[in-house]
């Protein structure tokens, strides 16, 4: 499943190691500044995000061999990514943090987020992995560069991984830490970050990151931040539970929609398929294909969780068939301290 978030490894471990004492703090977004000035003084500091620079380099030059367009690197993603592997190198490979451990910041990746900033930021898939891809040498591109080879290589090996790197998103990150055995770690975050500080020619952000951090909010207020994240995972375990899988143009055709200003209405399926597909959809296909849109606005309150998830539940469950292997699907969430609009269209065949 494209959005399935895996962990590949050449070895699989679990121990405990040391990292520099420069890289053992969790950071939030006010500390951006701070990190990218170790990344100047600190050599395996500065490795690490030259491999980060790299690696976003050969993502988006694979993107491209495949038809599908550049992203944004994403610092809040970065910093994110850079804290769980602080996580991993102390705990073990995984994509779930226990609460309690030692650098938790969140047990998913969206509290993860919320860990770093308030800003809006929604999640599609995430990567880790361990290797051991760092050598020493007097030059820092050279192994930074090789770092980010042989990571992208190894998850293009992985179905779920390389489904991730070629999904439908406008941003990323990848963060990577070198420990004092010579292991590497890495995360890659893909999604949507919409006020995040924009990258120049040198990726370095153009503009100083707020210094206004919201805390992480605990467990009992979850109720109350009702994310984007959430409503896609209530959406997949759905599909799972049907055992029908992502398909790339149904998914392509339904984003089509989520990027028009249209307001609950269905436009041209047939159009938007071939547009999609690059011309080549398979036209039996298209009888055999329906879209359904849902739509609707409900009050911040604290029943909003559980209302979105029955109604969600209770439309997929009338719409998707037994029959039916294959889907794509976009969603639009509007949010406001009064109100949450949901708006999803979901291509099914």
């Amino acid at each position: 499943m494209q959005y399935i978030k895996q962990c590949a490894f050449i070895l699989f471990i679990t121990i405990l190691i040391s990292t520099n004492l420069s890289n053992a703090q969790m950071y939030r977004e006010s500390g951006l500044n701070k990190l990218l000035s170790e990344a100047e003084k600190d050599t395996k500091s500065a490795i690490e995000y030259q491999a980060t620079i790299q690696f976003h380099l050969l993502l988006n030059k694979y993107r491209k061999t495949k038809g599908l367009a550049e992203v944004s690197f994403d610092y809040i993603y970065w910093i994110t990514c850079r804290n769980h592997n602080l996580w991993m190198s102390k705990n073990f490979l995984s994509h779930s943090q226990t609460k309690g451990s030692i650098n938790y910041t969140g047990a998913d990746p969206g509290l993860r987020l919320k860990f770093v900033s308030k800003a809006s930021c929604d999640w599609l898939g995430e990567n880790c992995l361990m290797n051991f891809s760092y050598f020493e040498t007097d030059s820092i591109k050279e192994v930074a560069h090789h770092i980010a080879a042989v990571s992208i290589e190894q998850w293009k090996n992985s179905k779920g991984h390389n489904d991730n790197m070629l999904g439908t998103y406008n941003n990323e990150a990848t963060a990577f830490l070198i420990t004092s055995d010579g292991s590497v770690w890495a995360t890659s975050l893909f999604g949507w970050c919409y006020e995040a500080p924009k990258m120049d020619d040198n990726f370095r952000p153009s503009s100083t990151p707020s210094t206004n951090i919201q805390a992480a909010q605990p467990e009992t207020a979850r109720i109350k931040s009702m994310t984007k994240g959430e409503v896609q995972r209530i959406l997949q375990t759905n599909f799972e539970a049907k055992s029908i899988a992502p398909k790339n143009h149904l998914q392509k055709a339904a984003f089509s929609y989520r990027n028009e200003n249209n307001n609950c209405i269905s436009t041209n399926l047939r159009k938007r398929l071939i547009l999609s597909s690059y011309g080549l959809c398979l036209f039996d296909k298209f009888y055999k294909t329906k879209e359904f849109i849902f739509c609707k606005t409900y009050a911040n309150n604290d029943k909003i969780e559980i209302e979105i998830k029955e109604d969600i539940n209770a439309w997929v469950i009338s719409n998707i068939q037994n029959e039916l292997r294959g889907y794509g699907y976009s969603l639009k969430f509007k949010k406001s301290d009064k109100m949450i609009k949901v708006t999803i269209c979901l291509i099914v065949n």
